[in-house]
């Protein structure tokens, strides 16, 4: 055990891993507060519009999601859709 944890530690591999763990951790904290901060500002009457629009089939659910973005902030479009997964 005490070789293994020596290899990871010579290697390089257990200060990515500290790495990729500290990324994931902020990440997940950014995501959470954004998601909470957008929530609470977002127009309720236009989200339910949007989803009867999707719920009819008038409208994709993307298409629906880029809109309310769109309405949201004023550099809606501006937002490089092909970047957003």
């Amino acid at each position: 055990m005490f070789a293994h944890k020596e290899f990871i530690i010579s290697n390089g591999i257990f200060s990515k891993r500290r790495k990729d763990r500290a990324r994931l951790e902020v990440t997940e904290i950014v995501e959470r507060f954004l998601k909470q901060y957008l929530y609470e500002r977002l127009d309720q009457n236009h989200l339910e519009k949007m989803v009867e629009k999707v719920a009819g089939r008038e409208i994709d659910p993307t298409a629906a999601a880029f809109e309310i973005i769109q309405k949201f902030t004023k550099k809606g479009a501006q937002i490089n859709w092909s970047s957003v997964e």
